[in-house]
């Protein structure tokens, strides 16, 4: 402001004192501080009160509120770039005129600003701009948000929403701009108009754009987004924008006595998740993922209660949010509600447990019979890269970890013992291909215990090994906004591996084995409840209910060992292959509290599991081994790279 438009505005908006106005004595008033920080309180007669806003210091903000109710005879005047916006809130009881010269001029009748998602009946008691005339200049723009106007000439742009202007005369040059929204009644949430008038004389351009709409159930039909008593005039041309919830075209009569007619289409989450797969060639997974989180997510809207009379403004948000997404967000989104990122988790950190067991387990008990009796202490470190990803879908992902595995093992009498204790760390990441964004992420904590036993012949061995495994997840998911949904949550699995090995083939220096087994597994998922980081994200948030699943695989591999000697030290090369069979479904669907279950993720039932390893004796006592694998399933692999030490005493 001015220097003169800050002491107008502290006149303006003090406490008066003795008699009625400006007297001799008191003059104003006393200085209200509290009223003077929210903007004039008058527009004084035959004066205009000229709001220039690109008059700031550099790098001060293009926003700026009027909140009070301004009276007066005076007039105003905007005048700003393209980027700055001047908004008077509320009742406004001033009678000049109001020319929007350059800049934006917002009048909403809430502090909110925007329209909410769904109008109240209540809400339509929009607030009153007494000006005498809004005049809107070719480069300013003015927007109207649940008001109501005497007149109002336009050169330049208007946005309306929920509004009402007595008197609209559009220029050739101008442009309107219409928002749909819905309103609540007694049998539910409908579309509205976005504008009313009395008299209009119609010209320039027109777009009709969809803010909100009530995107629960599937309709069509046709509704007057502008209405009038009087018109003349149209259109020069007129645009139609469309969003994942909601398809606008034009009416075969678009002008009629009454208002300009348009045609809608209203998708609710099933409906646009069955356009997306309909458009595109998706993998059937992608399909189910898609449904499912479509499912959800229009439940979950149900229960925000869309005509309840009670819809909060964050629920409001969230709606607006929703139904205003494009194309591809509104696809990610219904991935993200499928609850199908927490399916991949849990399989993914399965998997890896079972493969700390399984090779903690052919090491301690896939031993034959030796006079080696001495006990080994076995240490190993290991960097582990699961990815998941199909050609035919969009979804990927990937989990990195990092842990180790330290225990010891003895052969008695025929007999093999072993125990063993592993702790790993892990990052978790899911998205969508060519995204440069994550759906969903997580840190892992896994600790586990392994205890074997077995029993080992000169032709054989048997094995037997109890397992239990401890995971911690702290997971940020994004649903409407990157990580607004957080939660942290355990899971932990008990389970039984029996394994056996048969000795094939033996030679002075190469040895081939055949080998098979059975793990059962169960696993069980904590409960959880994500929290949101802001309050529109938190219609959105999961709450999942604990739940225990029962996994039976069956595998079978070859295992061959050649023996040679590197610089006079014993060594030897192993080469495995394993395939591996799941016996049960998968079960790693998430099942919400307020019903249904999530999606399911990536698949293994079947892999291949490919090892190849190195090992060099220093001494009699101290084996070092280097191996590698490569597990590979449909849609999913595994790289995997362990050095271990062996020391007997």
């Amino acid at each position: 402001m001015t220097g003169a438009q800050l002491k107008t505005t502290l006149l303006t908006t003090a406490i008066d004192l003795g008699d009625p106005g400006v007297d001799e004595i008191f003059g104003w008033g006393l200085v209200h501080a509290d009223n003077a920080i929210r903007g004039p309180g008058q527009f004084l007669k035959d004066t205009t009160f000229k709001a220039d806003l690109k008059l700031r210091p550099t790098g001060s903000a293009n926003h700026y509120y009027f909140l009070n109710n301004i009276s007066g005879e005076g007039n105003l005047e905007v005048l700003g770039n393209q980027g700055d916006y001047l908004y008077l809130v509320g009742e406004q009881s001033y009678t000049g005129t109001t020319t929007v010269t350059s800049g934006n001029l917002v009048l909403t009748n809430s502090y909110d600003i925007y329209t909410p998602a769904v109008i109240e009946q209540d809400y339509f008691t929009r607030a009153k701009v007494k000006t005498s005339s809004l005049n809107v200049a070719l480069a300013g723009t003015a927007s109207l948000y649940g008001v109501e106007l005497t007149k109002a000439n336009i050169s330049g742009k208007l946005q309306v929403s929920n509004s009402k202007v007595n008197n609209l005369t559009l220029q050739n040059s101008s442009w309107l701009i219409v928002n749909l929204n819905a309103v609540n009644s007694w049998d539910g949430a409908k579309l509205t108009h976005g504008l009313e008038t009395q008299t209009v004389a119609l010209d320039g351009v027109l777009t009709v754009a969809p803010v909100v709409n009530q995107a629960l159930t599937t309709a069509s039909g046709e509704l007057e987004v502008i209405t009038w008593k009087t018109k003349s005039g149209e259109f020069a041309y007129v645009e139609y924008k469309d969003n994942a919830y909601l398809t606008l075209s034009a009416s075969e009569q678009s002008y009629t006595s009454t208002g300009f007619k348009v045609k809608y289409q209203v998708k609710n989450s099933v409906a646009v998740a069955t356009s997306l797969t309909s458009a595109s060639e998706y993998s059937l997974q992608d399909q189910e993922t898609l449904l499912t989180g479509a499912t959800l997510l229009d439940a979950s809207l149900t229960d925000v209660a869309l005509t309840a009379s009670d819809l909060t403004t964050e629920e409001q948000a969230t709606l607006a949010s929703i139904q205003n997404l494009s194309t591809e967000q509104a696809r990610d989104l219904l991935i993200s509600q499928s609850g199908v990122s927490y399916s991949n988790l849990l399989q993914a950190t399965s998997q890896a447990n079972l493969k700390t067991t399984l090779d903690f387990t052919k090491t301690a008990a896939g031993r034959y019979l030796t006079l080696d009796n001495s006990v080994h202490a076995y240490v190993d470190a290991h960097y582990q890269d699961q990815d998941w990803s199909l050609s035919s879908s969009f979804l990927k992902g990937t989990f990195n970890n990092q842990g180790m595995t330290a225990g010891a093992y003895k052969q008695v009498n025929g007999y093999n013992f072993g125990v063993a204790a592993s702790y790993a760390t892990g990052n978790w990441h899911e998205g969508i291909k060519g995204a440069n964004y994550h759906l969903t992420k997580a840190k892992v904590k896994t600790s586990g215990l392994t205890l074997t036993f077995g029993k080992a012949s000169n032709q054989y061995w048997l094995a037997s090994s109890i397992f239990a495994s401890y995971n911690r997840f702290d997971v940020e998911r994004s649903s409407l906004e990157a990580y607004d949904q957080q939660t942290k949550f355990n899971a932990t699995s008990l389970g039984l591996d029996l394994q056996a090995g048969y000795l094939a083939l033996q030679t002075n220096n190469f040895t081939l084995e055949v080998r098979g087994g059975l793990i059962y597994q169960y696993y069980r998922q904590g409960a959880f409840k994500e929290n949101a980081t802001n309050t529109t994200a938190e219609s959105l948030a999961f709450e999942a209910r604990s739940r225990g699943t029962s996994n039976l695989y069956a595998n079978l591999g070859l295992k061959a060992n050649y023996n040679f000697t590197t610089f006079a030290l014993p060594s030897a090369l192993e080469l495995e292959v394993n395939a591996q069979q799941k016996l049960s479904n998968n079960n790693f669907k998430v099942k919400f509290a307020q019903g249904g279950n999530g999606a399911s993720g990536f698949g293994h039932n079947f892999l291949a599991d490919l090892n190849l390893g190195y090992s060099l004796s220093l001494n009699e006592s101290f084996t070092i081994k280097l191996v590698g694998s490569y597990v590979k399933a449909s849609n999913w692999e595994s790289k995997e790279a362990k050095l271990s030490f062996d020391l007997k005493f």
